[in-house]
């Protein structure tokens, strides 16, 4: 097949990580890889050297955006499109309009759970998701990252059960190699009273990164010794520095790095305490280096990345004291038992998931 993958850009966060998985698994099984960035303007350093890069002009606005993937669009002459994030999804489905001769079948992807907290966003992303629920149905397919983002598709979007598909995340294959499965610093053993929490995402209020200050101290109340591992920046990072000192909590910012799970103690605890998730890349990142996990469950989608018990918690309270009793429970232990479970979220078998999908969509709109 000749593929044309749209993304807003091949770096910044989990749905970029999986845009250049997928590209470069797809090149490497012997289809034609395209991808255009709606949102970068030179070839990503971070692009596999046999898939073909195209990029908009530096220029403003949505129509340029537009004209510029319909070039994109007539130049390649793709057999399918498959898209990732909501802005990339419009323009993609936008650019089927004034196709000459067949049309072209459209895959978006859909990352995040939209309809949670949508009455505190601001006016234009409302304006774009109104839109996406109109737009959506009419794709060819939807690939969902989580069975939570499925059932959100279906049930709230309209898009019909048998157009809908949960496609897994490569998010295991980041952790490749003994190294990263050894982090420095010393081992947090179970009982010694000492937790390591770890922080690895952007610093918004999505991610609710001043709770888990706070979840912090309240295991500093229970008499640990707590420390807070930061990995991320964002708008929140100065009220998060500012709320852990405040609080007289242990936090080390280390900025974002993509393999944050290197710098971690075994024993260490990742703590996600978002309003929402779509799934959760990290958390299948820290079951491979073999950390433990913390989430809230009413953040929905992180059930796809989490096996209770074994890869860690899910707590029913999303307060300080409820989310600290689930890192109570976590701290010290490694995960066992669970490499036929990482295996689905390998860079191989989410390949093969994503391309089966495209092959079958394809012939099913010839």
């Amino acid at each position: 097949m000749r593929i044309l993958v749209v993304v807003p850009s091949m770096h910044g966060g989990g749905a970029e990580f999986v845009a250049r998985t997928w590209a470069a698994w797809l090149a490497d099984h012997g289809h034609q890889v395209h991808v255009h960035t709606v949102a970068e303007h030179s070839r990503p350093a971070e692009l596999a050297s046999n898939v073909v890069w195209h990029g908009s002009d530096r220029v403003s606005g949505h129509l340029a955006t537009q004209r510029h993937l319909r070039s994109t669009v007539r130049t390649v002459r793709p057999d399918i499109v498959l898209s990732l994030q909501m802005y990339a999804n419009l323009h993609a489905l936008a650019s089927r309009f004034g196709q000459r001769g067949s049309r072209v079948p459209v895959v978006v992807s859909e990352r995040n759970l939209v309809s949670i907290g949508l009455s505190a966003a601001s006016r234009g992303h409302r304006r774009k998701v109104a839109v996406a629920r109109r737009a959506y149905r009419r794709a060819d397919h939807v690939a969902a990252i989580s069975h939570a983002v499925a059932a959100e598709m279906v049930s709230s979007f309209g898009v019909a059960a048998e157009r809908c598909t949960v496609v897994q995340n490569p998010a295991a294959s980041k952790v490749t190699t003994i190294p990263d499965r050894l982090g420095p610093g010393e081992d947090v053993v179970r009982g010694d009273r000492r937790v390591v929490l770890v922080f690895p995402c952007r610093l918004v209020e999505q991610k609710r990164p001043l709770l888990a200050v706070e979840v912090a101290a309240e295991l500093d109340r229970r008499g640990y010794d707590t420390s807070l591992l930061v990995f991320g920046t964002g708008p929140l990072e100065e009220a998060m520095r500012e709320h852990a000192r405040r609080r007289a909590v242990t936090a080390v910012f280390g900025g974002w790095q993509e393999h944050w799970f290197r710098s971690c103690p075994k024993g260490a605890v990742l703590l996600m305490p978002s309003v929402r998730e779509g799934f959760g890349n990290t958390l299948v990142e820290a079951a491979a280096a073999g950390l433990r996990s913390v989430a809230f469950s009413g953040a929905l989608g992180v059930s796809d990345a989490v096996v209770p018990g074994l890869t860690g918690t899910l707590t029913p309270s999303d307060s300080p004291e409820g989310l600290a009793d689930g890192v109570e429970a976590e701290y010290g232990l490694s995960v066992e038992g669970v490499d036929e479970w990482l295996i689905r979220f390998g860079a191989d078998a989410s390949g093969t998931a994503v391309s089966d999908l495209l092959e079958r969509v394809r012939i099913s709109a010839s």
